[in-house]
């Protein structure tokens, strides 16, 4: 799920910030999830991405961990080939954060069981599930992001 890069160091990032990048050092997840909420990508794969890679971590050795998280973080960081994955920045401005487990939870029954539309919807649904139980500190970034996604596929619904 993430790409290939070449080169042993990558110089990347954003118009907020830019980082170099290390072949040695790894990437902290706490640094990627703040990454991956300002730019979740198409249907949540950013999100989606990050959970699997945190799952699977035991699986790789260092240097694969290394290269997932440099590939994942320059995915969130960079511009997107597509306009049509960036946020809609009307749905995001309506969409609310909230530290409460249960809107979080009313959000994600919203995603699986009221309007499916596709398999990311529920890949999303779980994979913020994960997320939110994994950072504390995220979780009202984590929660809006649900009920982003939760508008997003309700308006394509009408």
């Amino acid at each position: 799920m993430t790409s290939s890069f070449a080169g042993k160091r990558q110089k990347i990032g954003s118009v907020k910030q830019e980082v170099e990048l290390e072949t040695e050092r790894p990437i902290a997840f706490k640094v990627l999830i703040k990454a991956c909420l300002e730019q979740p990508s198409f249907f949540g794969h950013n999100l989606i991405t990050l959970a699997w890679i945190m799952r699977s971590k035991a699986e790789f050795n260092e240097a694969q961990l290394v290269g997932l998280a440099k590939n994942l973080y320059q995915q969130a960081t960079n511009p997107l080939d597509d306009p049509e994955d960036e946020l809609d920045k009307g749905l995001f401005a309506m969409s609310k954060s909230s530290e409460s487990q249960e809107v979080f939870e009313l959000s994600l029954k919203h995603l699986v069981f009221k309007q499916c539309h596709n398999l990311h919807q529920v890949t999303l649904a779980d994979a913020l599930a994960f997320l939110y139980l994994n950072f504390h500190q995220e979780r009202a970034g984590i929660s809006r992001i649900a009920d982003y996604y939760v508008r997003v596929f309700a308006s394509i619904e009408n």
